[in-house]
């Protein structure tokens, strides 16, 4: 092993073990049956997109220079093309396809069965052809096998269950840059021996954190990762696996993983859908009730995003729904701050929350730039711990923007 690669441990201020667990990896992941109607959201700014009544098969790309995501997952024709408002996710164009059997997907390009060995030029013309634009060599990486949530566990799935693919991944990028610009980031709780396995494609960072995906910018700050001052991106374990899927069978994705909980407590499933699959079609072939109480996070408790519209497709980057019901819907009422301290030992970037969120109460704008409420990070995990449930993640987002206004009142 070289002395690049050799493990080191980072940590970024540990959180309490225990105070909120990561979700279990199940032990097996069920094939979702196909839906009758699967709905693909594209770039408003792309081209080329395919026009209504257009006959597609599997893996046909639906625009122009498609990226992953961006293909038929199914063949049949295409029933509706439309602007779709995605709230907070920003504007889309929508692509819906009526689902036909047809016979099986053909690849778009010649498989690749050993990309170590590979010309990387050749490598990397075939991934823009699947849809995975990566920069030109030389850019630093950073591959995520961290989980994006507490609720999430699609990216540990292909770490403690899956990892072949996982491995694959590593095996392309390590092809087109190098060990030199590849850093791993996983857990501190990984056994020794996968780190080894691990570090032979890159630097291994062993990171020390309870809730640590959302500190991708730490990370790469704490440990100098730069390739003559380029800006680092940012590769999490699902799309490293789906990239060598596509590889090795020279096919576009039209499937995906997904992570299912019902409740804040229940148990976790994992499904392998095709991409596009309405959430309202994977809860009814679970039998989940819903009802007007109901609510359907996608994208994890933590930085998810409440559905309004059980027809909003599962696609790449919202791999996980947490269904909450009943009292866990109800917002809390307003109860004073007990100093138990709960927000401030979690805080991955250590701010006193319970102070700033009393000088948002107060209207303490000096005091919060004071406390630097501008590191904050927009998580949630101070308000998923706060034992009297106080609304602490909406506080910390509303001083922040009234600290952005007391600048500009400053200025002037």
């Amino acid at each position: 092993m070289s002395p690049e690669n050799t493990v080191k441990h980072h940590s970024f201020r540990p959180s309490r073990r225990g105070s909120l667990p990561l979700s279990p990896v199940p032990a097996g992941i069920e094939i979702a049956v196909p839906p009758e109607t699967v709905t693909i959201l594209l770039d408003p700014g792309c081209s080329g997109v395919i026009d209504a009544g257009t006959r597609v098969t599997a893996g046909e790309p639906l625009c122009h220079d498609a990226v992953y995501g961006a293909f038929a997952p199914v063949s049949g024709i295409v029933q509706r093309v439309w602007p779709w408002d995605g709230g907070p996710r920003g504007r889309f164009v929508a692509v819906r396809i009526q689902r036909e059997d047809t016979p099986i997907q053909h690849p778009i390009h010649d498989p690749i069965a050993e990309p170590e060995k590979t010309d990387s030029s050749e490598l990397k013309k075939t991934l823009n052809t699947l849809g995975f634009r990566l920069p030109d060599g030389g850019i630093p990486l950073l591959v995520m096998l961290l989980d994006e949530d507490v609720g999430t566990v699609v990216n540990r799935w292909y770490l403690e269950k899956d990892y072949r693919p996982l491995y694959n991944g590593l095996q392309i990028l390590q092809r087109l840059y190098g060990t030199e610009t590849v850093n791993i980031a996983v857990p501190e709780t990984l056994p020794i021996k996968r780190q080894q396995e691990l570090s032979v494609f890159g630097r291994v960072l062993p990171i020390t954190c309870g809730y640590p995906q959302v500190l991708a910018e730490l990370i790469i700050r704490s440990t100098g990762i730069s390739v003559n001052g380029q800006p680092t991106m940012v590769v999490d374990a699902a799309r490293l696996a789906a990239m060598a899927e596509a590889v090795a069978s020279g096919r576009a994705v039209t499937t995906m993983p997904v992570s299912l909980r019902f409740g804040k407590r229940g148990q976790t499933r994992m499904f392998r859908v095709p991409i596009g699959m309405p959430v309202g079609d994977l809860l009814a072939e679970c039998g989940i009730p819903v009802s007007d109480r109901t609510q359907v996070i996608l994208g994890g408790e933590m930085r998810g995003v409440a559905v309004d519209t059980l027809q909003q497709p599962l696609l790449p980057g919202w791999s996980t729904v947490v269904v909450l019901g009943g009292a866990e819907t109800v917002a809390p009422e307003p109860i004073p701050c007990v100093n138990c301290g709960r927000c401030v030992r979690n805080c991955p970037v250590g701010l006193r929350v319970d102070l700033l969120g009393r000088c948002v109460e107060f209207v303490k704008d000096k005091e919060l730039v004071r406390l630097g409420i501008g590191a904050c990070i927009d998580c949630g995990m101070c308000a998923a711990v706060c034992m009297v449930r106080r609304p602490l993640a909406h506080l910390m987002s509303y001083g922040k923007k009234r600290v952005e206004a007391y600048a500009k009142e400053v200025r002037q």
